[in-house]
């Protein structure tokens, strides 16, 4: 699991340029889950001890050797659209999916597990499982069974996959209870500031598919798993819209109805039978005394990534490249990135493979900024975030480990503050209707003033590693508190949390309407999808009596409904998104009050923000703009 240490900080005062460092582990890497992909791969490692099948995943030693695709969308992980794991034990194929960022549950809440051969003939099989209800209570451990499961098989998927339906078999119903087996659901609280599901499920492997999973476990196997939510329409009183979050990424949305699912041929591979290695960045930083950052008055700025393969086999060489776009909500296409960052040495190679455990730190050669023919524009130019690709280069045995993670979150001061993010409606598919323009749903949510008593606080401040003390509170609220102290932890704020601050988090999610509908359980729904999330937390100092904050949004056809906000804009068109947010004091006068200065060894005075690198090419930004 990738987890950022970053932080993220503007200063307009300081000339910097601010950026959010993104880790995306992959071959070819888009940031929307409509983007095109190479052929993805999850392998499925020994487990050791085996996972205790009651639904809690993250205190469960089980899982922690388990292969991971973590679905993220720009914010701290545990906003991140959904978690995907993997591994074997006993003859069995261990699984667990885990859903976040669900507004509301529903019956009508689907997961699809689809397997099958690589070849054109053998035994495809099909699982749809409704984990939850419109029940709102939370479900403790040992958690409970699924609310309902849908099963189907084909076998042959020349020229097209067509399903039978059938009923459950017994390793998925038992003939004698009629209970659901070997799959266990935990849910939160509807309540909960994040609600969330997720499942843990044990699958015997068995050629034969009225006993399991009919998995090679000496070739490869097709595989594709999707997370349907359904939710009302923000928008649009008494329509609804499903999310779609699914992998591999690079395949076909599901509309119709889920007999409809993608064919094989866009499905991903899995292995019972190995090689697993599992490449991934796990930190990237500077020479400089900010690490995330990139001094424009200095000549010998490094740029330095530790690179870990998690897997039980050994990988060979890979590559790691630099790359930027704006922040905010980009494309899927890559017309749509400033792309590749001119810094000498980019991108970076291992000299060597990597052996299982093993972290390797690839770098750049020293970029002479004063010098840059760039050096005006990369102190005017504000608003960009950075990614580190990685490809293999060698080694039949090097798989790229899809535990990716983004980090579009912005820290900063506040009694006033304002910034703009960027909406980039290039690059996605034409919609079916033909229509050139695109629709996006931008969902706002804020959480201010947030404190935690002292004991709470120094628990906090005194963490150095995961996971979180979020167990440790009892009720909804104080999680949610303690997870914006962990993001402003992650964020490098402790001085702010010892100084008592008070905070301010506003997250922006988008999603792309796609003109596709789809109908479960009788209910129709517009598929929508998913256009990633950005992110701001403020701190304050001293007493305030209000948050004040607005969206702001220049350009496309608007229509606003509570916290949502919808926008049109023809293809290709960027609309600029600007966030302001100022304070209160109890008298009512915004702004009139001491703003936390926190003091820095080695602040830069001219620098760019890094956790990435800025880059400016002034021809593709006029083009893009």
């Amino acid at each position: 699991m990738i987890r950022l240490k970053e932080r993220l900080t503007m200063s307009k005062k300081a000339d910097r340029i601010f950026l959010c460092l993104i880790y995306l582990a992959a071959i070819f890497v888009m940031l929307s889950p409509m983007s095109a992909h190479a052929t993805e791969k999850l392998c499925a490692p020994g487990l050791w001890p085996e996972p205790k099948m009651d639904g809690d995943l993250d205190s469960d030693s089980g899982w922690i050797k388990a292969n991971e695709f973590t679905f993220s969308n720009g914010l701290p992980e545990q906003y991140g659209y959904a978690r995907l794991r993997m591994g074997q034990a006993s003859g069995n194929i261990y699984l667990s999916v885990r859903v976040n960022q669900d507004p509301t549950f529903d019956i009508e809440d689907v997961i699809i597990l689809m397997t099958g051969p690589t070849t054109t003939n053998g035994i495809y099989q099909k699982i749809a499982i409704y984990p939850v209800d419109v029940a709102g209570a939370a479900t403790a451990v040992p958690g409970v069974a699924p609310k309902d499961i849908q099963y189907w098989e084909a076998s042959t998927s020349s020229p097209s996959l067509v399903w039978t339906s059938k009923l459950p078999p017994a390793w998925l119903r038992d003939s004698v209870t009629s209970q659901f087996v070997n799959i266990w659901v935990l849910n939160s609280s509807t309540a909960a500031p994040n609600p969330w599901y997720q499942l843990e499920m044990k699958f015997p492997i068995n050629i034969d598919p009225s006993k399991g999973l009919a998995l090679s476990t000496t070739t490869d196997f097709r595989m594709y798993v999707n997370t349907i939510r359904m939710q009302p329409d923000p928008l649009l009183p008494g329509s609804s819209i499903t999310p779609e979050v699914y992998w591999p990424q690079g395949a076909d949305i599901t509309s119709g109805d889920i007999n409809n699912t993608p064919q094989p041929n866009q499905w991903g591979l899995g292995s019972l039978a190995g090689p697993c290695s599992g490449v991934r960045v796990t930190r990237a930083y500077t020479n400089n005394p900010d690490t995330h950052s990139v001094n424009v008055n200095r000549t010998d700025n490094i740029f330095t990534a530790e690179i870990t393969n998690s897997g039980p086999d050994p990988a060979g060489r890979v590559q790691a490249e630099i790359r930027s776009y704006r922040f905010g909500l980009p494309g899927p296409d890559y017309s749509g990135y400033y792309g590749h960052v001119p810094w000498p040495g980019n991108p970076m190679t291992t000299t060597a493979g990597i052996n299982s455990g093993q972290t390797v730190t690839v770098s750049t050669l020293p970029w002479n900024l004063v010098t840059d023919p760039s050096h005006t524009a990369y102190i005017n130019n504000s608003g960009l975030c950075s990614e580190v690709v990685l490809s293999a280069i060698s080694g039949s045995n090097t798989y790229i480990s899809y535990r990716n993670f983004n980090w579009n979150m912005h820290f900063s001061t506040a009694s006033r503050f304002d910034h703009t993010a960027v909406l980039d409606a290039n690059g996605y598919r034409k919609r079916r209707d033909g229509s050139s323009r695109e629709e996006f749903i931008l969902m706002t949510s804020t959480s201010n003033d947030l404190a935690l008593d002292d004991a709470a606080r120094l628990e906090v401040m005194n963490l150095k590693k995961e996971p979180l003390p979020i167990r440790n509170q009892t009720d909804e609220l104080k999680k949610r508190i303690a997870l914006m102290y962990e993001d402003a932890r992650l964020l490098r704020a402790t001085p702010f949390i010892e100084k008592r601050a008070r905070f301010f988090e506003k997250f922006v999610c988008g999603y792309r309407r796609t003109g596709e509908f789809i109908t479960i359980k009788g209910r129709i729904a517009e598929v929508v999808e998913p256009a990633n999330c950005y992110g701001y937390l403020l701190a304050h100092e001293g007493k305030i009596s209000e948050w004040r904050d607005k969206l702001l949004v220049k350009g496309g056809l608007l229509r606003e409904r509570g916290n949502a906000i919808g926008i049109v804009a023809e293809n290709k068109e960027a609309i600029q998104l600007s966030t302001e947010v100022e304070t209160g004091t109890a008298g009512g006068n915004g702004g009139i009050c001491q703003t936390l200065k926190i003091a820095q060894a080695g602040t830069l005075t001219g620098g760019l923000v890094f956790a990435g690198i800025a880059v400016y090419w002034p021809s593709r930004r006029k083009r893009n703009e």
